[in-house]
């Protein structure tokens, strides 16, 4: 349960007057429960407040911070869920005392280092991006190889732009199931061939080839984008039933043809693939397309007519 689903109004309210009823009662019921605070605010929303209030609560599991957002979150000890990307406050003494974390999002986060990553070993999903950017006071200050040697329990990373990280750790998370590979040159086939238990990968602007994908039998679901893998290749991977193709400029219609397992199909900026190579894909539960000339939105109506999404 979260509360962002009541008023910021009134979670300004419970802050700023601590006598009036409704917050009396708003802390009788909310302190003791297991909740996930969102404090995500949008330009039209905030809270003008401390927010150490957060520490009365006891079974306080997961919490979502915005880059404004300041509080101490060392005592939040309950915590298993973490998302604190571009925050500006959180450091490492403060998230180093959280060893219950499972969940931790640290996207454009430059505050956090090595430092407390590598003491989080119960951490099962990480996602990181563009965080040794700012960073200016020495390699050890990075998200490093070193911190993920430690992260044994991986079952889901997310990387993207994170120079630091390459194949001498990724080769060692042989427990994962998903994975995000995004502007990376440092992870390759090397490692991700070892990686046999992937269902879900993601790869995009990377060098990571069909000569890794081949390994991958267990792989169903696989997010393309600018890759270099080709037809042929694409064609031979018949357990996929989720195919997302973003501008991949050496796959047409010819690899679709044998993937007749599919259930979900992405296709962006895909121009040489057309109607017709749909049409053997009757297992089909989701497709979408956007800016696909040779697919005519009206001629994949006809040709799937209980799909229910369908997007240009």
């Amino acid at each position: 349960m979260s509360i962002a689903l009541l008023p910021y109004e009134i979670i300004g309210i419970w802050i700023e007057r601590e006598n009036a009823h409704v917050c009396r009662l708003w802390n009788k019921i909310w302190r003791d429960k297991s909740i996930l605070i969102s404090l995500r605010c949008d330009e039209q929303a905030s809270i003008h407040c401390s927010l150490d209030f957060l520490v009365g609560f006891k079974n306080l599991m997961g919490l979502y911070l915005g880059k404004t957002s300041a509080i101490d979150i060392q005592s939040l000890t309950m915590l298993q869920t973490l998302l604190i990307d571009d925050n500006e406050y959180v450091d490492d003494n403060m998230l180093q005392q959280l060893t219950n974390i499972k969940t931790l999002s640290l996207r454009y986060n430059n505050k956090i280092t090595s430092q407390s990553l590598q003491h989080l070993t119960n951490i099962t999903d990480l996602s990181i991006a563009s965080n040794d950017e700012s960073i200016n006071i020495g390699y050890k200050s990075c998200i490093t190889d070193y911190v993920l040697t430690h992260l044994t329990k991986l079952s889901s990373l997310s990387i993207e732009c994170s120079y630091y990280i390459s194949d001498n750790s990724i080769k060692h998370l042989t427990n994962m199931t998903y994975l995000e590979i995004s502007m990376s040159d440092t992870i390759t086939d090397e490692s991700i061939k070892k990686l046999t238990n992937l269902r879900h990968i993601n790869i995009s602007d990377a060098a990571i080839t069909y000569e890794s994908l081949k390994y991958l039998t267990n792989l169903t679901s696989l997010e393309l984008g600018k890759g270099d893998i080709e037809d042929r290749e694409l064609a031979t991977m018949t357990n996929l039933k989720s195919l997302s193709l973003y501008d991949c400029e050496k796959i047409s219609g010819v690899a679709l043809k044998y993937l007749s397992n599919l259930e979900i199909l992405h296709l962006y900026y895909q121009d040489d693939i057309d109607d017709n190579d749909l049409e053997g894909l009757t297992k089909l539960k989701e497709l979408r397309v956007a800016s696909c000339d040779q697919i005519k939105k009206w001629v994949v109506r006809c040709m799937f007519p209980n799909l229910p999404y369908l997007e240009d």
